[in-house]
């Protein structure tokens, strides 16, 4: 049974209502499991906030991702290509984070990233 089945699913504990004001946020959500998380919190109506940290072919795979979640979210998604390992990179970007989300508190935080290409 997959993680994402219907019985797991966040939109079964929301209205659409309240999921269409709700953001998550990613950290990897561009490549591999990332981006199939990002597809389906987006399919379930969420904004996404995603960090990644790509560079050559991968670029190009996370392009492809962003470009279907701008679809699936109708450009309800923000995705920063920079290192959000690094603690002064979240302190740069937690403003517009707040700004995004309207200071409202994140439905979802989900840690993704690939540590080993940081």
């Amino acid at each position: 049974m997959s993680f994402f089945s219907s019985q797991f699913s966040l939109s079964l504990y929301t209205t659409l209502g309240e999921i269409m004001s709700e953001w998550v946020l990613l950290l990897g959500g561009s490549t591999g499991h990332g981006a199939a998380t990002a597809k389906k919190l987006a399919k379930d109506g969420y904004g996404i906030i995603a960090f990644h940290f790509d560079r050559g072919e991968a670029k190009k795979i996370a392009e492809e991702t962003i470009n279907e979640v701008t679809d699936l979210t109708s450009g309800r998604c923000h995705y920063f290509n920079t290192n959000a390992a690094a603690p002064e990179t979240i302190e740069k970007y937690l403003p517009q984070i707040k700004e995004i989300t309207r200071n409202k508190p994140l439905k979802l935080l989900l840690q993704l990233l690939n540590v080993q290409s940081i």
